[in-house]
């Protein structure tokens, strides 16, 4: 990067999520009419992210970022929000 300043990327590829699903109490669930897919589950599907850096000192970085793992109807999707700091030797 050099210096100080702004600078903004994204993030495009395929991933793969999981998720396990257990429900503690299935005669409340049922009463109050939800139904779940128990169980494991696993999806393949695109990887979208975003995210900027910003350069307040010429070695230091603050780190903002977004992505998400698109899943289907059984594993839902995953958001994760990121915030770090990058030190440059």
């Amino acid at each position: 990067m050099g210096g100080t300043g702004f600078e903004v990327f994204g993030k495009l590829g395929w991933g793969h999520i999981s998720s396990d699903l257990t429900v503690t109490d299935p005669g409340t669930a049922a009463a109050n009419g939800m139904v779940f897919n128990r169980g494991t589950h696993s999806a393949n599907g695109f990887y979208l992210g975003a995210g900027a850096d910003y350069a307040a000192l010429p070695n230091v970085l603050v780190n903002l970022q977004w992505a998400r793992q698109k899943g289907n109807h059984d594993t839902g999707h995953g958001d994760l929000y990121t915030v770090g700091l990058t030190y440059i030797v």
